[in-house]
């Protein structure tokens, strides 16, 4: 089976390490579920898209990064695709993390350097009879995996509201994750793209 997975927040505790930093960096005291938006301006209101872009390739984040229990081992066996954005820097860095890791990951990357898009966004990669994993709403919502999978992590961002209709899975836990890649994979049968 196809699954097309995204790395921050999604794969990866992004934004524990993020937040990690910050407290060490600034003397805070916060954690990630006081993250509020991208730019992580609900924990410390001195951060900017470039500051963000610099914490995500620094070598702090890439020695501290962690994945999310389960995760690789529910993936195993399935086509994975990394569909993921960042600077050129980050995703060097990511593309690095799946080799040290032996991920044996495909990639997808979508370079946002600078806080400009270049070259393709997440809905213009062929995804058609697959899974897609994201934990934000709008990269699901306009891709053409057959099934798509919110993962949320116990959170209720602004960026996870699933509209009605959608036909969007929104998910706590990589558990709830297995339970939906299990299903499809039993049943040899996904959706059709609406």
């Amino acid at each position: 089976m196809k699954i097309f997975v995204d790395f921050d927040d999604t794969l990866a505790r992004s934004s524990e390490t993020v937040v990690k930093y910050l407290n060490q960096r600034y003397g805070l005291n916060k954690t990630a579920d006081d993250v509020h938006d991208w730019c992580f301006r609900s924990i410390w209101k001195y951060m900017n898209p470039l500051l963000v872009e610099v914490i995500f390739a620094s070598d702090f984040f890439w020695s501290d990064i962690r994945l999310f229990d389960k995760a690789v081992d529910i993936l195993r066996g399935h086509e994975v695709t990394l569909c993921t954005c960042g600077s050129k820097k980050n995703l060097e860095r990511k593309r690095k993390f799946i080799a040290d890791n032996n991920l044996g990951y495909a990639e997808a990357f979508v370079d946002i350097s600078d806080g400009t898009k270049s070259g393709k966004d997440k809905r213009d990669f062929d995804m058609s009879g697959a899974i897609q994993i994201d934990d934000r709403v709008d990269s699901l919502l306009y891709t053409n995996a057959a099934v798509k999978i919110l993962f949320k992590n116990g959170h209720n961002h602004t960026w996870q509201i699933v509209p009605a209709g959608s036909g969007i899975y929104a998910v706590d836990t990589w558990d709830e994750i297995e339970e939906i890649v299990r299903w499809f994979n039993d049943n040899q049968s996904l959706p059709a793209y609406r």
